[in-house]
């Protein structure tokens, strides 16, 4: 596991549920003293002949790959000023199935795709890059489309005036196997608060049902402060759905296993649980402030096997689903659902225009449900993590708390 504060990060080895070791990580003094803003696992698992890679994003703007004590690569870099050619702060970064792949998401909602293998720029595009992100903006309607392709380089956009959340700007370096970076979008919203790069089949039937081809179902989501859940094929990264939420923005989104489900913690201190392929929906109520994060959570767990497919067959076997959320009124909240309650008409609309687009005030009435336990803690939550049998809490003081979880089926019904 790893832990980040604003200017450091440490790797903390556990054995079982008891903490084995942790180091500080130290990169060279002049870059140990920028604030850190984002990071990520270049890859998931990892072993003595594969040792973790950390992807560390900073606030000037700079990215850096680290492995075993040592800078792998520098990305985001101009080489001959050795600063960084764009200067925003890093909100967050994502792997993609390529492993030497990252994307990085500014804080001005746009994001740029680097090779983490590669230390060459392109001159050429990033000079095009840097024009074309300082004249972009969205309040001008008069091209709904437009792509155009010179010197080894795609400039685009898709501009919706109905949908605007639906709207993006966007270069290609097509010379992206041996220079960064790969690409460069920015999309029409204040700011993305969360994003993933993921696939599966499940998604042909909702946000890919009008998708023309069917070759790749692995798409870009993101949600927003202003309240959208938005998707994009992650292929041509053209929009496929929106959803704006029945109030308020969104903070965070999580699958559950298999990605039956999909979790939105919200500003309306409330989490929407979604089943993904009819968007029937449930709230999870109780909160008095915003929601940070919501997860679900395996039941009963397999102690004795915690590979991912054991724990994929006890969920899909559970009569209800766990849900576990953390906000900001100090409370850690337990929600156990019926499967039941999912069980009815499609909310997808039944149309063929892509993108599609649903307004979550405008479905049927959702049910409410209410916390089976609301545990109150020290601090406003900001994190909540599974890993195994542990669950990490991080708190808005600097803390985490560390839980283990038991295999007990739960008891009740709802």
């Amino acid at each position: 596991m790893a832990v980040k504060t604003s200017t450091s990060i440490t790797l903390v080895e556990f054995d079982k549920a008891t903490y084995k070791d942790f180091v500080k990580v130290r990169i060279n003094d002049s870059i140990d003293r920028e604030t850190i803003t984002a990071f990520t696992f270049a890859a998931p698992t990892f072993s003595k002949t594969k040792p973790p890679m950390l992807i560390i994003g900073y606030k000037s703007g700079l990215i850096v790959v680290y492995s075993e004590e040592k800078i792998i690569n520098l990305l985001n870099v101009d080489e001959r000023s050795h600063d960084s050619f764009y200067k925003k702060p890093v909100s967050q970064l994502l792997t993609t199935p390529n492993e030497q792949e990252v994307i990085a998401i500014f804080n001005d909602s746009s994001m740029v795709r680097y090779n983490i293998q590669t230390k060459a720029v392109n001159p050429v595009f990033l000079s095009k890059f840097k024009k074309f992100a300082t004249k972009i903006t969205f309040n001008n309607q008069a091209k709904s489309r437009f792509k155009k392709t010179s010197k080894g380089i795609t400039q685009g956009a898709y501009i919706s005036d109905v949908n605007p959340e639906q709207s993006n700007f966007y270069a290609i370096n097509h010379d992206s196997m041996s220079t960064n970076p790969i690409s460069y979008y920015r999309f029409n919203c204040k700011t993305i608060s969360d994003a993933a790069v993921i696939g599966h089949p499940r998604f042909q039937k909702s946000f890919l049902k009008n998708k023309e081809g069917k070759s790749s179902d692995v798409i870009l989501a993101f949600v927003s402060y202003d309240g959208y859940f938005v998707v994009f094929d992650y292929e041509k990264m053209e929009p496929q759905f929106s959803m704006k939420s029945f109030y308020g923005g969104y903070n965070s989104f999580t699958f559950s296993p298999g990605y039956e489900f999909l979790a939105l913690g919200g500003h309306d201190d409330t989490i929407t649980i979604l089943e993904v392929e009819t968007l029937r929906a449930v709230r999870c109520i109780g909160h008095r402030s915003f929601i940070s994060k919501a997860i679900f959570q395996v039941i009963p767990f397999n102690q004795e096997d915690a590979s991912e497919e054991t724990q994929l067959e006890s969920f899909k076997k559970s009569e209800c689903i766990r849900v576990i959320g953390g906000a900001m009124d100090s409370a850690l909240s337990f929600y156990e659902i019926e499967r039941s309650l999912f069980r009815g008409p499609s909310n997808v609309p039944d149309t063929k225009e892509v993108p599609i687009f649903v307004h979550l005030s405008k479905i049927p009435d959702p049910v409410d449900v209410k916390a089976v336990v609301m545990q109150k803690l020290p601090e406003a939550v900001g994190w909540v993590e599974i890993c195994d049998n542990l669950m990490f809490v991080c708190t808005m003081d600097g803390s985490i708390i560390t839980y283990q979880i038991q295999s007990e089926a739960p008891k009740h019904k709802l």
